[in-house]
């Protein structure tokens, strides 16, 4: 971690009151520091009102979660966690992505509920995704899902997430 904090080039910040700067510029799955040092290397790309944009949805969608779910592990609230929000140009290319995408231009972000079982959390991403999904009603951007994944006796092994942005309303799931 000390290697990310030699990169960091703009001091964090609170966007919103469970949402901060660094979250959209260093979240990642598995805390890929390559993916990290490009994000900072790359960081005039980066759009702070799109980000603060996507912390103020994630903000009333928290709430929501909060007021419709109870935790299932004991915590007192009900977090998200974000999974993936900017993506520099030259890392998306990397992985064989257009590079003009939603996260490139800080639009989009993929979140997981936190404080909760797996079970729950697939279940909350499958309700919002059903709740979001419909393109009059709905959410006015992009919206997709990746399922859960689940053993031969189908108990959850992994949540999936929930990506959000606000480019053109489509919608899809995941592989």
């Amino acid at each position: 971690m000390q290697k990310t904090k030699a990169m960091r080039t703009i001091p964090n910040r609170q966007l919103t009151t469970n949402f901060s700067l660094y979250e959209f510029i260093e979240a990642s799955p598995d805390n890929n520091q390559e993916f990290i040092a490009m994000n900072w290397a790359n960081i005039n790309e980066f759009n702070e009102a799109n980000a603060m944009q996507l912390a103020t949805f994630l903000q009333r969608l928290r709430t929501i979660i909060n007021q419709r779910y109870k935790s299932d592990t004991g915590a007192s609230a009900i977090g998200i966690r974000i999974t993936s929000a900017f993506r520099c140009r030259d890392w998306d290319i990397s992985r064989g992505r257009s590079g003009i995408g939603a996260h490139p231009l800080t639009s989009g972000v993929d979140i997981q509920p936190t404080n909760v079982s797996l079970a729950l959390g697939a279940r909350i991403l499958a309700e919002l995704h059903k709740e979001y999904k419909p393109l009059k009603t709905g959410h006015q951007g992009g919206l997709g899902l990746k399922k859960p994944t689940r053993n031969t006796s189908r108990v959850v092994t992994a949540m999936g997430f929930l990506h959000f942005d606000f480019l053109r309303r489509r919608r899809w799931d995941y592989p």
